[in-house]
């Protein structure tokens, strides 16, 4: 996996392609640029990525099933105001 990690003392960062278990073994290490003890591992953003411009509903009912769709549907009908605003919300059905 790729970690992200950052010198608090001169705010310099960098990655490691590292397995899991060697992930701590930048924190160890001097800082590349200063060479001070004060490397610390970051919180990277997974990275997500749908192929083509699809819908959520367009996928599902390609892979899915249609259950996907018709819950999706009954949804929306019960809560337009919130299908509309884009926001995400946690709706119960």
């Amino acid at each position: 996996m790729t970690y992200d990690y950052h010198c608090e003392k001169c705010n310099a960062q960098f990655e490691e392609t590292l397995p899991i278990a060697d992930r701590d073994l930048p924190t160890d290490r001097p800082c590349l640029q200063c060479g001070a003890h004060s490397v610390k591992r970051g919180i990277a953003a997974p990275f997500f990525s749908y192929e083509g411009n699809k819908t959520l509903e367009q996928r599902a009912r390609a892979g899915a099933g249609s259950d996907f769709v018709d819950i999706m549907k009954s949804i929306r009908k019960r809560h337009p105001e919130k299908a509309k605003d884009g926001t995400k919300q946690t709706v119960h059905y």
